[in-house]
């Protein structure tokens, strides 16, 4: 549920979840959703107190995202990241085409507009073109890799899912599904392949215990700096 507060009287928007298996109030504070706090079922506590005790770290936090976050555009010249690669976009406008496409040539991302694109309208529509464009990349190549992982550890899925969640690069299920986000594909390989070891590990210890992080780092010995990575990069990722 969204919720607003003045902080040192700036106004905040953020979001409270209450979890079933949350044990301790956590603050996170996301690029996109901005500030998310997760409570346990049963805690006295209200949100808005416990942001107010935090209110110095919550808006170092927001000031320190504000400088990343990327506004796109969506012209030609403009770079998006495609498996860690910069590519550069061509659109081409008033094509003669009815529905507008994306191909991938080289280092560069063209989109044939379609002629009934307006405009005022035309930003957003470039932005879910592309979107359209990832997920269908990430489908056929988060199977390869997840097939190609899941031989390599010795465990079996049983589908995946390709998904568009705001603050989780994916999840694994205790009947073996596994979701992906659809934006790790903007990622270098090094990052996709540790998600994957990651969601697959799950399939062997469910939690994030030690063993869990044991197993995952026979698999992926550079899981902390990729681990890392993704949560530094996460403003960038997206569209």
């Amino acid at each position: 549920m969204k919720h607003k507060i003045l902080l040192e009287d700036r106004q905040i928007h953020y979001t409270v979840r209450i979890h079933p298996r949350a044990k301790h109030i956590r603050i996170k504070v996301n690029p996109i959703d901005g500030v998310i706090i997760t409570m346990p079922v049963d805690t006295k506590r209200e949100a808005s107190d416990v942001l107010r005790e935090h209110a110095a770290w919550v808006l170092k936090q927001l000031d320190r995202w504000a400088g990343k976050v990327t506004y796109r555009k969506y012209v030609s010249g403009e770079t998006l990241p495609f498996l860690g690669v910069a590519h550069t976009l061509q659109i081409i406008q008033k094509a003669n085409e009815r529905i507008s496409t994306v191909k991938r040539q080289d280092e560069t991302l063209i989109i044939r507009l379609a002629n009934t694109i307006k405009e005022e309208t035309q930003r957003e529509h470039i932005r879910k073109t592309l979107e359209r464009w990832y997920r269908k990349q990430a489908r056929s190549y988060l199977t390869q890799r997840t097939e190609f992982w899941a031989n390599e550890i010795g465990v079996t899925y049983q589908r995946i899912r390709i998904k568009g969640q705001r603050t989780r690069w994916g999840s694994c299920s205790a009947r073996g599904g596994i979701n992906y986000n659809w934006r790790i594909m903007m990622a270098p390989p090094q990052a996709v392949d540790y998600l994957i070891v990651h969601e697959l590990c799950h399939l062997i210890v469910m939690n994030h215990s030690p063993v869990f992080w044991g197993i995952v780092s026979v698999y992926c010995p550079a899981y902390l700096h990729w681990r890392h990575w993704l949560k530094e990069n996460a403003f960038y990722l997206q569209l």
